[in-house]
């Protein structure tokens, strides 16, 4: 007798909310019924819920209390809807909450909860689309072009899922046999019954016996794309193109002749021939102005034989567009094969080793689990093994601690000729052009890699010197790590939920917890006798510079703090050991209880997850003692290091906590100068007041040691960029104002609205009122069709960053690395309003010591870099030549203030229109009712 299909229904519901227990209900059923890989029946019922449906449920789902009025009660057809769903297999979108919430209706209803089998597609989403930016059901519909013509109504979103479900069987059974039994043998912990959807197709094709397909290969249990080594070739490269028909007769039907772009390519050509090869340049080019491919069309034609050229940026965007845009356009002018490879931490890349080993561990939550598939399908596409592929919104999992690489050269292990690390480095020794971040390059500025005698261009050079001063200060938690070992010690030793209760009868393993927790006891011992000798410093350091609820910062004099070095050095020696010996003591344990894995209760292979997570934060400290010690045993002065000592409790000496920073970084900069030729030091924002002054001295050069230039910016760029400033803001003078919140909360909406825009940023330059403004504007009718996303209220920077670049329209607040720092995937702002002018507070630590020895610090320092920032922020929304939009300045003291000019000029000379409210408002709906027409 012939097996009968499975029948799959695909179920949506919509709800007044999402809490059950506080009376939510049902309005709306939507269900897609599945067989043989066609949908053959759907369903859709509106339900009156019995109470009235909330005004933000009606904006997301369109559904009204009208709509409901004469619908029937869900009592009147649950039966109905039990017998459309016995026998089924239950399908949803996140299913943990439409089962249960629809069993809690039917039990209400008096009729018997659902028992079927349940998949998530959610989860199987997140598996087979490993490299995918957005789980939710509109963004997948929208990357698998699956049409969803009513997003969040139950029958609409029932067909989309229907249609998703399908497309993920078809992807699944394309797998290869050998993967698809690693998923199906791993994936009965996944939600439900969701790993039962491998085991199906696993079993479907383990009947037609398969060949591997040739672009894969097989090691042990696992299933990798075939990788690509890369052979060295020489290019032949012409003489640089001086005349202007060379250039068009190369760039002819290929790219734009921009007259500002070739002149900016020559400018760098004659710098690139000067005999003083450490002599630098230093050129500011809006955006828009092509800068990129002009330095890398200069470059590549100065390149030595078996030479480098190595770029720096901070921004992964424009290191991703380096490789996979701008120098394969070079490639396609001049017909040559140059290589390009970005250059960064090994713990970046998946070490296949150690990942392979944590498939043989049980007892993995269940997003640990879904890592793990989701890796094994990504293994099949990736060609580099970088974990940034996966777009994750946090690496936090402790998966993430055991997989990353550390760096080692893998040699004689099962995975050790497939590294993907070993890959990386063999990729870069061949490359051509090698690009990196700033911190990478201070960090490494030694490393063979680079090769001999390699050009160097520093982009996004206006802050190279900031990333430098973060990159080399650091500081020592004390409070929290010792909070990390005390708890550490009691998942050991607890009377109730020590891992010791476990192995009281196992004299060996007793020996080994105990032993362990003694080596924790004691190295918080040595933490605290070394936060007694730094509360010495508290006592002398005189009125503090910092003060809040929570802590209170005291700068402390280098020398003062470390006057005798010996005596330093020997608690900084102490620790180190003591940090050794816990980080073996821990290590050892963990081996010892990896290996009875099989035979441990659940709170007992955590401990082992617990074990790990000490391991990588006793290494942190280790490396943080070496770096502090080498720093005292410099024969220098340690006042180039500004010393924090800050603590949560004045009067404690246990409360301290230390932090070393950086004051003026021109003498590492100019150390990681001198393995380079040829830097150039490129930018959108590199003069002040039309003068290059501030960023010279800030990287240690004087007017007379450099080059500069300053690109122009094309018609285009003038034409399409809108600058408005606010000249009354209802009498309100000073942003500090207790009225200008409520004001630009109010105004915001309104400018939005007018101006139609789908990306909106606005830049703040604290969080606290960000969030104040955030919950203003939340609910307001005019924002409805905007997700509106802050930060610090809705997710990590990360989560929203990739929330606001995914969404239709989407409004996103911001404050500190939103200004310039943070990178934005495939968005064009269309607006950016600028809330306060970004002035730095004078009251963090870092900043008074920076500004401790300036004449005038406002002028020397504080001021310069709000320009600086300021102009970045005006970046955001100019970042292409064809770049459209509105940069919107609320802050009155643009308009006035006397300061105001030089905030004006700083944005490339464009013209400005200041306007009261009103008047603001109706030229945005003007501008925006131009634009379409």
């Amino acid at each position: 007798m012939p097996k009968k299909a499975t029948t799959y229904a695909v179920v949506d519901l919509e709800t007044t909310g999402t809490h059950r227990e506080a009376q939510d209900r049902v309005i709306q059923f939507g269900c897609a019924i599945i067989q043989k890989q066609k949908i053959v029946k759907t369903y859709s019922f509106l339900i009156n819920p019995g109470r009235e449906i909330p005004e933000r449920i009606t904006r997301l789902t369109g559904i009204t209390d009208g709509d409901v009025k004469d619908a029937p009660r869900f009592e009147d057809i649950a039966l109905k809807l039990y017998k459309i769903l016995k026998g089924t297999i239950f399908v949803a979108h996140n299913v943990n909450f439409d089962l249960p919430f629809l069993n809690y209706e039917l039990e209400k209803a008096g009729i018997s909860p659902l028992t079927n089998k349940a998949i998530d597609t959610v989860e199987l989403s997140q598996i087979l689309l490993p490299t995918c930016e957005s789980f939710k059901l509109n963004d997948l519909a929208k990357s698998l072009n699956i049409k969803h013509t009513n997003p969040h109504q139950a029958d609409s979103d029932a067909i989309v899922t229907a249609k998703l479900l399908m497309k993920l069987q078809r992807k699944a059974r394309q797998l290869p046999f050998e993967t698809l039994k690693l998923l199906s043998e791993l994936g009965k912990g996944l939600t439900r019954e969701t790993g039962g959807f491998f085991r199906a197709i696993y079993n479907y094709k383990k009947r037609r016996p398969q060949t591997l397909d040739n672009q894969y290969f097989k090691i042990k249990e696992l299933v990798l794309k075939k990788q690509y080594h890369v052979t060295p070739e020489s290019t032949d490269l012409t003489d640089y193109p001086i005349d202007d028909s060379c250039k068009k007769s190369l760039f002819k039907g290929k790219i734009r002749f921009r007259r500002s772009q070739v002149n900016m390519m020559n400018r760098i050509h004659d710098f690139l021939q000067i005999k003083n090869r450490h002599k630098p340049l230093f050129v500011e080019a809006p955006n828009g102005s092509g800068k990129t491919f002009a330095y890398l069309f200069s470059y590549v034609h100065q390149l030595l034989p078996m030479q480098k050229l190595v770029v720096a940026t901070p921004t992964t965007i424009l290191q991703n567009q380096i490789v996979q845009t701008e120098v394969p356009q070079l490639n396609r002018i001049l017909k040559t094969k140059f290589k390009a490879e970005i250059v960064k931490s090994s713990h970046y890349y998946l070490d296949l080793d150690a990942f392979y080993q944590t498939l043989s561990k049980d007892n993995q939550t269940n997003y640990t689990l879904t890592l793990q598939l989701k890796i094994l399908v990504w293994l099949l596409q990736t060609d580099t093994g970088d974990l940034s592929e996966l777009q994750l919104t946090n690496y936090q999992d402790l998966l993430f601690n055991v997989i990353r690489h550390p760096g080692d050269a893998r040699n004689a292990t099962t995975f050790s000729d497939y590294d993907f690390f070993n890959l990386s480095r063999e990729r870069q020794e061949q490359a051509d052009i090698l690009i990196t971040n700033h911190a990478y390059l201070v960090n490494h500025a030694n490393d063979m890699i680079w090769g001999q005698t390699p050009l160097l261009v520093v982009d996004e050079a206006h802050r190279f010197a900031e990333n430098t001063t973060h990159s080399l200060s650091d500081g020592f938690q004390f409070e929290s790590l010792w909070g990390q070992l005390s708890h550490m010690q009691s998942l050991l030793t607890n009377q109730q939920i020590g891992l010791l209760n476990g192995f009281k009868q196992d004299l060996f393993m007793s020996k080994e917890i105990n032993q362990t927790h003694a080596s924790l006891e004691k190295l918080i011992k040595v933490i605290n006798e070394f936060q007694r000798f730094l509360y010495q410093g508290i006592k002398t350091a005189g009125v503090p510079i910092y003060r809040s609820l929570k802590q209170t910062d005291f700068a402390v004099n280098g020398n003062e703090l470390f006057q005798d070095k010996i005596i330093a050095q020997s608690y900084l020696t102490r620790l180190q050991g003591q940090l050794e010996t816990v980080r073996r003591k821990t290590l050892t344990l963990k081996t010892q209880l990896a290996q009875q894995r099989y035979r441990l209760l659940k709170n007992e292979c955590e401990a082992i997850d617990e074990l790990n997570k000490l391991v990588i934060v006793i290494e942190t400290y280790l490396q943080k003692c070496y770096s502090l010690n080498g720093e005292i045993n410099k024969e220098k002065d340690l006042n180039d290091l500004g010393f924090v000592l800050q603590s949560s409790k004045v009067d404690n000496p246990l409360a301290v906590n230390l932090r070393w920073l950086l004051i003026d970084p021109i003498e590492p900069i100019q150390d990681i100068l001198k393995s380079f030729s040829r830097p150039l030091f490129i930018s959108a924002t590199l003069k002040q007041q039309d003068d290059f002054s501030y960023t010279l001295s800030s990287l240690g050069y004087q007017k007379q040691d450099v080059q500069t230039y300053v690109a122009k910016a094309t018609g285009r760029y003038r034409d399409n960029v809108k600058i408005v400033g606010v000249n009354d803001l209802n009498g309100i003078k000073n942003p500090n104002d207790d009225q200008y919140l409520e004001n630009i909360s109010e105004l915001i909406p309104d400018i939005i609205s007018a101006s139609d825009s789908h990306h909106i940023l606005l830049l703040f330059t604290n969080l606290d009122n960000i969030k104040d403004v955030y919950y203003h504007i939340l609910n307001d009718e005019r924002l409805s069709e905007y997700e509106v996303l802050a930060q610090g209220v809705t997710g990590s920077n990360e989560k929203i960053s990739k929330r606001y670049t995914i969404a239709t329209k989407s409004i996103l607040l911001g404050a500190n690395s939103y200004w310039e720092g943070v990178d934005f995937k495939k968005v064009q702002h269309d607006m950016v309003i600028v809330t306060q002018l970004p002035f730095e507070s004078p009251d963090r630590a870092d900043v008074k010591l920076r500004q401790n020895n300036l004449t005038n610090p406002f002028k020397e320092d504080t001021l310069p870099r709000a320009l600086i920032r300021f102009q970045q922020g005006f970046g955001r929304l100019a970042r292409k030549e064809n770049s459209k939009g509105v940069f919107v300045v609320l802050d009155p003291r643009f308009y006035e203030s006397p300061y105001a000019t030089l905030f004006q000029k700083s944005l490339h000379k464009l013209p400005i229109k200041f306007l009261d409210n009103s008047q603001l408002v109706n030229y945005l709906k003007q501008t925006s009712n131009r634009g379409k027409q």
